[in-house]
């Protein structure tokens, strides 16, 4: 049967709509403090040492009970800042093992010495993404701390021995201080023996909004063409694409599924204040806090409330309206949507076609 790009994105919207009608949450993040060890440059949210912000264990419980009656349940994961700072942090481990959610962690990997490893194991960790944005030199650079690529390390190599149930990623983030230094990477995640390779780039949120290290079109297009030639090689870990944007011509080349942003369809977070809000790396807006566990029961919260993210954001602007791409794209990502102008701040579509980014 001869290829139809056409019929496959009619798929695609046809599967997007209907979420939207009938929302399933496959991922349930909670962002248990705002505080982290390090201060890393490119963070989306900010996170620094000073920060202090604690998400009580018991209003955790309060959601998990939400949500433990979903059919299918959501895998829960636990952010941050750095999740493992939470003081009550293997409590709610423990009770995910006793309530039976499948559950992993974001982290940055410099807290998980031997001790934490096993006790990771012993609640019955599902999976767990540790970042890794280069070699020595390029990692402690962007962390701002001299410790923070021995100690990363050090963390992966305790999860890959003591938690062996657990998938494990590696998550690098590029940008481009550490495009050139890729096959560098490659040949450190692969020596760990982890699962998978996460790959994304750097984005125009949080701390890196205003920095110079976005990439540009060609470093993009460098960054596409080096995951493609990797994906080809065979080896035990497997190489992926992170979800952030629809990536045009490259998007299926690129990514072995389908471009879809979950945000509020299928992913929603509590945040350390206690809000309903949908993916973590939104810019955090009142206008967009679904509910509050204090006072809103969050399954409730979720099959009523999130309308801001059950239509395609490509109906709200005259740019996206006249693209070829919209049946597919329906407006890009929400974390990097401008929702006070209605537009995406950032399109890989008309950068390929003009050389600038939407926010230009």
């Amino acid at each position: 049967m001869k290829y139809d790009p056409s019929a496959l994105d009619a798929r695609r919207a046809q599967y997007r709509h209907a979420l939207h009608r009938s929302p399933r949450l496959k991922m349930l993040f909670f962002e248990l403090t705002s505080r982290c060890n390090l201060a890393c440059k490119h963070c989306g949210s900010n996170c620094s040492p000073a920060e202090s912000e604690v998400l009580c264990k018991e209003d955790v419980f309060k959601v998990l009970r939400s949500v433990e009656n979903f059919s299918p349940r959501p895998l829960i994961c636990l952010s941050g800042g750095e999740p493992f700072l939470h003081p009550e942090f293997f409590a709610i481990a423990r009770r995910l093992k006793e309530m039976e959610f499948d559950w992993g962690i974001t982290t940055n990997g410099t807290l998980i010495d031997e001790e934490a490893a096993k006790a990771l194991q012993e609640c019955r960790l599902t999976s767990i993404a540790v970042s890794l944005d280069g070699d020595a030199e390029a990692h402690n650079d962007m962390r701002g701390a001299t410790h923070a690529f021995d100690r990363c390390i050090a963390g992966i190599k305790n999860l890959v021995k003591f938690c062996p149930d657990a998938a494990t990623m590696v998550t690098t983030v590029v940008h481009r201080g550490n495009l050139d230094r890729l096959d560098r990477v490659y040949e450190i995640v692969s020596a760990l023996g982890v699962d998978f390779w996460r790959i994304t780039n750097v984005e125009p949120i949080g701390r890196a909004r205003d920095s110079d290290m976005l990439l540009k079109k060609e470093e993009l297009e460098a960054l596409f063409d080096y995951i493609v030639r990797k994906k080809a090689e065979e080896g035990r870990m497997q190489i992926t694409y992170g979800c952030s944007h629809f990536l045009a011509a490259h998007d299926r080349d690129v990514r072995d599924g389908n471009f879809l942003c979950g945000a509020g369809i299928t992913v929603a977070s509590v945040l350390s204040n206690g809000d309903y809000y949908a993916c973590l790396d939104i810019r955090r807006r009142p206008d967009l806090v679904q509910g509050n566990v204090k006072r809103d029961d969050f399954a409730e919260a979720w099959n009523t409330r999130f309308a801001p993210f059950r239509h395609d954001r490509s109906d709200l602007c005259a740019q996206c309206l006249a693209c070829e791409s919209r049946v597919a794209c329906a407006g890009d990502s929400a974390h990097t949507w401008d929702f006070d102008a209605n537009r995406p701040l950032y399109c890989m579509k008309c950068w390929g076609e003009t050389g600038e980014t939407a926010e230009t």
